[in-house]
């Protein structure tokens, strides 16, 4: 079975052989004479996957193209600067993001709530000073548009008032960074919106080195901040 099919790639092969594994392990309980598939079975991993880790300088330009989206003056612009500062800030993911309704995004004591997440987790995350201001900012806008104030309201909304959806972001996020040249052509590879959550974690680890800290005994926290 593992091997029954020639196209699959090695990450798919192993995803394979774990399912054997589990099953052999399972069945062993009962029927302690069943070989379980052991790790020198398991095929290399090798992936050519990774993440872009983007420099400040990228992020200034990304949210300053965002910035100029059109039509002018409306809220769209708002919406995609925000949404996308927000995640290179938290590492939030973008599912996360687009979930938070009015009620979830406390400025008065600079929290987010993100509720039910991935495991069914639900977390408090802070929010630095300059996170803050631009949220508040963005509210503000909402308000100026006399958006529904209802606290079950999605906070990031599209031109149609609704909520945004992963597949709106993630077309608007591919059309900046082409514009802006950080990604090729339609059908070539580059950096995703995902990368602004491996960029937020790569920072926070960097930060721990330089101020001297045990890195180590403190990722646990970087893990609880990031939902894992």
């Amino acid at each position: 079975w593992v091997a029954s099919n020639e196209s699959l790639q090695p990450k798919s092969r192993a995803a394979r052989l774990q399912a054997m594994h589990l099953l052999g392990r399972f069945i062993a309980e009962t029927h302690p004479e069943t070989y379980v598939p052991g790790p020198t079975w398991a095929w290399c991993q090798n992936s050519r996957f990774r993440p872009h880790i983007y420099t400040p300088a990228e992020i200034r330009v990304l949210l300053a193209e965002a910035h100029r989206l059109t039509p002018v003056g409306s809220l769209r612009p708002h919406t995609y600067a925000t949404l996308f500062g927000l995640l290179y800030c938290t590492g939030l993911r973008i599912s996360e993001a687009l979930a938070l309704c009015l009620a979830d995004v406390d400025l008065d004591t600079n929290l987010l709530l993100v509720r039910e997440s991935k495991f069914h987790k639900s977390r408090l995350l802070p929010l630095s000073p300059g996170a803050s201001d631009a949220l508040r900012r963005y509210h503000a806008e909402r308000d100026r548009r006399a958006l529904s104030r209802g606290t079950e309201t999605p906070f990031f909304v599209n031109e149609r008032r609704t909520a945004c959806t992963i597949p709106q972001v993630c077309s608007t996020f591919l059309f900046i960074a082409r514009h802006i040249g950080l990604r090729g052509p339609v059908g070539t590879s580059g950096p995703r919106v995902h990368d602004l959550r491996h960029t937020f974690a790569v920072q926070r680890l960097l930060e721990w080195y330089r101020d001297g800290g045990d890195v180590q005994a403190r990722l646990p926290l970087l893990a609880d901040y990031l939902g894992h």
